[in-house]
């Protein structure tokens, strides 16, 4: 039943019905017999109800699938929560929970995707030394593909700016749109 379940909500998805999606998710993990499903579900079912509207019912969507969540899970569930957090005005709580999340990722796509929410927020809240952080880390990650390799230059491209090396940062910016 949680697989139909989460089928289902799948093809809500797809159809933009992402509130239904959302419950259908969140019954899906209700269901579930291993914690890591029911984990994968809530996540679903948070990104779902985001996707909907539903800021508090996604956070406590995440709140709740953090606990039994893997390593990998809870990079991506902390990139959710730093993102609504953000979204919704909390630019330094969300920075701090990129920084969460950056501290359990292992995939380099989920990296550079918390590092650029990172610095984006940080950026916004004037957290200047923050912001270069953020995008300075991006040097240290390997990548696999034509959006993350233009997402880690582009950081590594901001990271030179924010050090005052305008003349650097601008050939690096060139190379990007090229």
């Amino acid at each position: 039943v949680a697989g139909a379940l989460e089928e289902s909500a799948e093809r809500a998805v797809l159809r933009g019905g992402h509130a239904s999606a959302a419950s259908a998710f969140e019954r899906a993990a209700a269901l579930s017999e291993t914690s890591s499903a029911r984990a994968r579900r809530l996540a679903a079912a948070a990104e779902a109800a985001w996707n909907a509207g539903q800021g508090d019912r996604a956070t406590e969507l995440i709140r709740r699938a953090l606990p039994i969540a893997d390593r990998a899970q809870r990079a991506w569930l902390l990139f959710m929560r730093g993102v609504i957090q953000g979204q919704s005005g909390w630019l330094l709580d969300g920075v701090s929970t990129v920084q969460q999340g950056l501290a359990v990722s292992e995939d380099p796509a989920v990296t550079l995707q918390l590092l650029r929410e990172g610095f984006a927020m940080a950026s916004q809240a004037y957290a200047i030394e923050e912001a270069a952080e953020f995008a300075t880390q991006a040097a240290d990650v390997t990548t696999s593909s034509d959006v993350d390799s233009f997402t880690r230059a582009s950081l590594i491209s901001s990271a030179v700016e924010l050090s005052s090396d305008y003349e650097r940062s601008r050939s690096l910016s060139a190379e990007l749109v090229e």
